[in-house]
């Protein structure tokens, strides 16, 4: 018997057949658009925790987001899991970190208590090259932890964030630490930081940790913790411009 497309729960079983999926995963709904992709039938749903199994009359799961991922017509995303989802998409496919996305409402991310309740959209090795607009929407309850460097909510960027307001983050790390982006060649227009903490050693920012992109029309009321390099928007400005920018934070 050969068994293909199939999955299980790292979090709470190892070394069997299949291949291993964390909790998020299963409960944002990549496993099961991933056994949709594997047949033609869509027989899989998802339901609050897990893929359901459905049958040739059910609805298959494929997105939850509306949108064509295009800047013209971003995806949507207006949940918690849709925010994982489109996150998970953006660091295991590549061809995601180029697509446009866009904010239907405030998103809470549960456990804020909890380091690393949520990863970062993609890494200096997959940079984010799309297009992320919050459309004045907030994102809060991020607690991002490394002992390493490049720590923010979009590590590397050569692509726009805009109109994005991040709320109740904790950013941790080494060199290049920001609630945004650790590194950016992008650009970053119109978005706020608040009632958050960025602590690095060397290039820290309530925006950005390293910056040779354009940003404009941000404040930062951030509290930002360094020991070399510390800037309320800025740690280390390298090229381009910084415009119309307003540092309130400590």
């Amino acid at each position: 018997i050969t068994i293909t497309s199939a999955y299980y729960c790292s979090d709470f079983m190892s070394s069997v057949n299949g291949a291993p999926a964390d909790k998020e995963w299963f409960s944002c709904g990549y496993v099961a658009l991933l056994l949709n992709r594997s047949n033609d039938n869509n027989f899989w749903a998802q339901d609050e925790l897990y893929p359901v199994f459905g049958s040739d009359s059910m609805q298959g799961y494929v997105l939850p987001f509306g949108g064509e991922g295009s800047i013209i017509s971003p995806y949507i995303i207006s949940t918690e899991n849709e925010l994982r989802l489109a996150r998970i998409l953006v660091n295991t496919e590549e061809s995601w970190a180029a697509k446009s996305y866009k904010l239907g409402a405030d998103i809470y991310v549960s456990n804020p208590e909890t380091a690393n309740n949520f990863a970062p959209f993609g890494s200096m090795g997959n940079v984010f090259k799309g297009t992320f607009d919050g459309d004045g929407h907030t994102i809060s309850g991020i607690n991002l932890y490394s002992s390493g460097n490049d720590v923010a909510l979009f590590p590397g960027l050569s692509g726009t964030i805009k109109n994005l307001n991040i709320d109740n983050f904790t950013v941790t790390g080494n060199i290049n630490v920001a609630a945004i982006s650790s590194q950016s060649d992008g650009i970053i227009t119109n978005c706020t930081v608040k009632n958050s903490t960025v602590t690095g050693y060397r290039n820290v920012g309530g925006i950005v940790g390293y910056n040779f992109g354009k940003i404009s029309f941000c404040n930062n009321y951030a509290c930002v913790n360094g020991t070399l390099i510390v800037g309320g928007i800025v740690g280390l400005h390298e090229d381009d411009t910084v415009e119309s920018c307003f540092n309130y934070g400590n």
